[in-house]
């Protein structure tokens, strides 16, 4: 059986070391890649519910909107009515001939 003397070893090392290294430098690489890719990716994630989020707002102040308005227009119908009603003779019933 052969014995590893303490240079070998180390120019072994050496050699394990420098083929190591790279490999290291292009995992951190591909690790920091990702990182960047996930941010970007929840960025746009975020931006793309912010923007659903500002059409439903704009959607649910619209249909509020036209609730409003036909509410409004109910009331204005109901007052004219009333109005009108209003400025009619009073009628005793039965004093009124009908034809």
């Amino acid at each position: 059986m052969k014995t590893i003397t303490g240079t070998a070893l180390a120019a072994a090392l050496l050699a394990a070391f420098t083929l190591w290294a790279p490999a290291l430098a292009v995992a951190d690489d591909a690790l920091d890649d990702n990182v960047r890719q996930r941010q970007q990716f929840e960025r746009e994630r975020v931006e793309d519910l912010r923007e659903r989020t500002r059409d439903q707002t704009r959607e649910h102040r619209q249909i509020m909107r036209e609730r409003i308005d036909r509410i409004d227009q109910d009331a204005r119908q109901r007052n004219d009515r009333l109005r009108e009603q209003s400025q009619r003779p009073f009628a005793a019933p039965g004093s009124v001939k009908e034809h």
